[in-house]
């Protein structure tokens, strides 16, 4: 009979050492390698569910920062053109603070 190494993880036994286990050393074993799987799992999907709320908050940024860049471009386009301010402020959706904020952001 083989000797039961609780320090080993489950994964790493051999099916030839599994074979020579007794009944309650393959109970242990069974169960500690439940115990190993549901925890790989968990880890594996709190990284999932990491990984997607970060790609999720890149793609909310990314898209705002996309708005306002077109905002910004709508504006300074406008203003060439001779577009009245107020008429910028409503094309753009934005107070007419904010639009003169931008012009003097991009000067």
């Amino acid at each position: 009979m083989a000797h039961f190494d609780l320090e080993k993880p489950p994964h790493q036994f051999t099916a030839a050492e599994i074979d020579q286990f007794s009944v309650k050393e393959r109970a242990i074993y069974e169960g500690r390698l439940i115990v190993h799987r549901d925890m790989k799992n968990v880890k594996d999907t709190a990284w999932i569910a990491d990984w997607m709320q970060g790609w999720v908050r890149g793609w909310m940024q990314g898209w705002a920062e996309g708005r306002a860049e077109i905002k910004e471009e709508v504006i300074k386009n406008s203003l060439e053109q001779g577009i009245a301010l107020e008429t910028i402020a409503k094309i753009v959706r934005l107070p007419i603070e904010e639009v003169l904020q931008i012009i003097e952001k991009n000067k």
